[in-house]
């Protein structure tokens, strides 16, 4: 009984102060506030990463992997440099190529193809594209675009993500002339034409003997085009034969 007594009074009461050491409870607090700041911290992160994302190309392929290139930062975000992707082998003039584009945050309006023929200068459009809600995002697109029938070295094809409050009416223009800056996202890539100066055009009349010398036809040339460059040829052929012949038939030492 003596042993059982001495127990209890050397006991000492169990609480928060024995179970933790000085300074505990204020520590596990600055804990959880740290926690908590780093949670909201990378949510923000988070939101603002799909926020500033919107649209990228996947073929021709893009001069970078970003879909956050926006308005004012254009005319694409990022400029031209050696190190990007050059799309190869060079493409046909006036031929038709296929454009692939990813959707990765849904937005009405609508996404404008367009296509500059000097290192990101002298913009045309070529197609206008309409907003799908039509599945889940990323939501692929793709369309088809007739080329410039020109060369060019350093040309750019871009597609344009017009954001809009509301899809646009049936009818209406888009982009709307009142579109305001920081409206649109830009994704580019760079590309290049070759081959309209020599498709069917003659290197001269004809040759010192007669014979006929025209540029070869490229492989990329349409039907259209190795149809005139056939007929080309023949008559060429036909003329320098009918001089030959002449030239057969005229005396010796006749003047014309």
């Amino acid at each position: 009984a003596n042993s059982v007594r001495r127990l209890a009074h050397d006991a000492k009461p169990t609480t928060a102060a024995t179970l933790w050491p000085t300074g505990g409870f204020a520590k596990l607090r600055g804990m959880q506030r740290n926690w908590l700041a780093w949670g909201v911290a990378g949510l923000l992160g988070l939101t603002s990463s799909i926020a500033g994302a919107h649209t990228l190309m996947t073929s021709p392929s893009p001069r970078d992997d970003s879909d956050s290139h926006k308005d004012p930062n254009g005319p694409c975000g990022v400029a031209r440099a050696a190190s990007q992707p050059m799309n190869a082998p060079a493409l046909a003039p006036g031929s038709t190529l296929s454009v692939t584009w990813t959707e990765t945050v849904d937005h009405p309006g609508c996404f404008v193809i367009d296509f500059a023929s000097a290192n990101d200068t002298g913009w045309s459009t070529l197609a206008t594209v309409a907003h799908s809600s039509t599945g889940a995002t990323p939501r692929p697109y793709s369309t088809e675009v007739t080329l410039p029938d020109t060369d060019c070295a350093e040309c750019t094809l871009r597609i344009r993500q017009i954001m809009l409050s509301a899809e646009p009416a049936p009818g209406a223009a888009c982009p709307p002339s009142d579109l305001q800056p920081g409206q649109t996202y830009y994704t580019c890539a760079n590309v290049a034409l070759v081959g309209a100066a020599t498709v069917g055009k003659p290197k001269s009349d004809a040759s010192s003997d007669g014979s006929c010398a025209y540029a070869q036809a490229p492989s990329s040339a349409n039907a259209a085009w190795r149809s005139l460059f056939g007929l080309a040829l023949v008559g060429c052929t036909l003329r320098a034969r009918s001089s030959g012949t002449r030239a057969r038939a005229r005396p010796s030492g006749s003047k014309d």
